[in-house]
């Protein structure tokens, strides 16, 4: 039993690839959920005129963990437009005649709740009773974190499962032996891995069709624009998976390898 673990051991270790995906790739994604996730010291921009607003909320604000910036007043009418000009920009605060406190953010995200927080902060000291009207450039604030997080998915369906369905495929046929019976016909290599390809890549079209179609219109994913430019995106997704995935065949030379080279 010792010899068969030492084996196994040092066969592991001979094979560069099962070291990475055992101690790099856990690392690596680990760091990159971090970057995505876990930036809570990060400081929102927020935009206010101060002619507008009481000189003590304009202290407060400063005080706050924020970075104030001043916006023009004819940029200050438009807060929507000033926003998608500038994208550094969390958030644009302003008051209203009728005292009505106000709230416009480019979209629902981590960085904007950071913003509305700090704002809350600045309020509460002067008018804990102040209402606040929250509204987005895009989307809306019942927007729930499918709506935020669905494109993403979205793209890593349509990419990854084709990947490795038309990844092993290649790697199979020459595992059992019809990639060299291809091969002894008249065929060419290169037909071969783009016939493959065409091959995989209309099951990847349909299949990329079917999860836009069902997301907006079963799931009722929130979008704005036409869908036809997100169809375009996915479709040419998967077919960028389709021929990632014969490219890693050449390769490999078992499923496993296929698995660890995705990684």
């Amino acid at each position: 039993m010792i010899h068969l673990a030492k084996r196994v051991i040092l066969q592991t270790l001979n094979d560069k690839r099962s070291v990475m995906m055992i101690f790099i790739a856990p690392l690596f994604a680990l760091t990159l959920i971090y970057f995505l996730l876990g930036d809570s010291d990060y400081t929102a921009t927020v935009g206010i005129n101060e002619n507008t607003m009481p000189a003590p909320l304009v202290t407060e604000l400063k005080a706050q963990d924020l970075k104030v910036i001043e916006v023009p007043n004819d940029d200050f009418q438009h807060p929507k437009q000033y926003l998608k000009d500038h994208l550094d920009v969390d958030a644009v605060f302003t008051i209203s005649e009728n005292a009505s406190v106000n709230i416009i953010m480019y979209e629902p995200s981590k960085k904007s709740a950071k913003a509305i927080s700090e704002i809350q902060k600045a309020l509460s000291s002067l008018n804990p009773s102040a209402k606040i009207n929250m509204s987005y450039v895009y989307g809306a604030q019942d927007n729930s974190t499918f709506d935020s997080l669905g494109y993403v998915f979205l793209g890593l369906f349509a990419f990854l499962l084709v990947f490795i369905i038309s990844g092993m495929a290649l790697v199979r046929e020459r595992s059992g032996g019809t990639l060299e019976r291809l091969m002894m016909t008249p065929i060419k290599r290169g037909e071969v891995i783009l016939g493959y390809t065409l091959g995989y890549g209309v099951f990847a079209i349909i299949q990329a069709i079917l999860i836009v179609f069902y997301s907006f219109y079963v799931l009722k994913l929130d979008s704005i624009g036409n869908i036809g430019w997100i169809v375009v995106a996915m479709v040419l997704l998967a077919i960028t998976a389709v021929s990632f995935g014969a490219m890693i065949s050449v390769f490999s030379t078992s499923e496993l390898q296929v698995v660890q080279l995705i990684l």
